[in-house]
């Protein structure tokens, strides 16, 4: 049996997270994938869904200091981890949302 599985990023890495103790690799990810499959399935796509990371410069609440957000750690983290995800063939030969 042929399906596809469709994967919210913030989700999954939620959810792997919680079962491996650190921040899932894009490798971890499409072995979460695959390790869902039962025998008689055959994986046709895999849909991975996951909103950029937010790059503006705002105020903080309180102290009105600006942040510029691009210069974060979690945007770095998560422009690499969008990065690698588009250049993984796994996920490039089942499709990328």
């Amino acid at each position: 049996m042929k399906i596809a599985i469709l994967l919210d990023g913030d989700f999954t890495r939620r959810l792997l997270v919680r079962r491996i103790g650190h921040i899932p690799s894009v490798l971890e990810i499409e072995t979460f994938c695959l390790s869902i499959l039962q025998q008689d399935e055959k994986l046709s796509a895999t849909y991975f869904y996951d909103s950029p990371p937010f790059d503006e410069k705002r105020p903080l609440p309180i102290s009105q200091k600006e942040i510029d957000f691009k210069q974060t750690r979690v945007y770095v983290r998560s422009s690499l981890f969008q990065q690698e995800m588009k250049e993984n063939k796994f996920f490039h030969a089942h499709r990328i949302v």
